[in-house]
């Protein structure tokens, strides 16, 4: 039991872990804005944001609902600049009576995955991989003619404290920074740490949920080595650390 001592010790001075600064700031495109339930007159839309700091040629653009049913947005190749937006609307006519001083007119693919009110999915594809997906919930916010946007860009995608309903006059931003943009600067805070198999499986509680896929045995480190594998658990505030051969 030495090492579980030594390492619970270590949590104690706030040595433990340490996640990378730059763990939760992957670089590409998601689903930045969505109007499932627009006004009369209006459309529904999808807004894309390339967050990272190039531009982002996409070939074979793809959009889906949970359905799966997804329809081919350009066949052309569609280049979105560094920290621009691409704008998919169902209906550019509609939309256009909704939104007149949009940045840009959207772009109107020949089809379009009715998006249900009750809930569904946004699925966006490119080369057949998935690039972003969002499955909201009306309680995410949205609806009525308002759209539901994403605060933080960085943060996870289906995570319903990363959505809010537009606070803009006309319901919605597409083609512009979201009314509750509101990007997390901080890192998760490491909270508490819970040692297992004589000290060589530790599960860490961080003070906020982290993104699965941009968490990695690099980013964190005891005594200078680190675990053999991480993995995030259900509800991702949980991260599971195994050294050396825990099960």
């Amino acid at each position: 039991m030495r090492r579980a001592a030594l390492l619970f010790a270590a949590v104690l001075l706030g040595a433990l872990l340490a996640p990378a600064a730059d763990a939760q700031q992957p670089a590409g495109v998601v689903v930045n804005e969505i109007l499932y339930d627009p006004a009369d007159p209006g459309s529904e839309f999808v807004e894309l944001l390339n967050r990272s700091e190039s531009a982002v040629t996409l070939q074979g653009l793809q959009l889906a609902d949970a359905r799966q049913d997804s329809v081919t947005v350009s066949d052309a190749p569609v280049t979105i600049p560094a920290g621009d937006f691409l704008v998919l609307a169902q209906d550019s006519a509609g939309f256009a009576a909704q939104f007149p001083d949009a940045p840009n007119a959207p772009v109107e693919p020949s089809s379009w995955p009715q998006l249900n009110n009750g809930g569904d999915a946004v699925i966006v594809y490119t080369g057949g991989a998935t690039l972003d997906s969002v499955r909201y919930d009306p309680g995410w916010g949205g609806g009525d003619g308002v759209s539901l946007e994403r605060l933080d860009p960085a943060a996870a995608s289906n995570d319903a404290g990363n959505f809010a309903s537009s606070t803009a006059e006309g319901g919605g931003t597409p083609g512009a920074r979201n009314s509750v943009f509101a990007p997390d600067r901080s890192p998760p805070r490491l909270t508490s740490v819970r040692v297992f198999d004589d000290g060589d499986m530790l599960r860490a509680l961080f003070s906020e949920p982290l993104d699965p896929a941009s968490v990695a045995p690099s980013d964190f480190a005891l005594g200078g080595a680190s675990p053999d594998s991480a993995r995030v658990a259900e509800g991702r505030k949980r991260v599971r650390l195994v050294f050396g051969d825990a099960p």
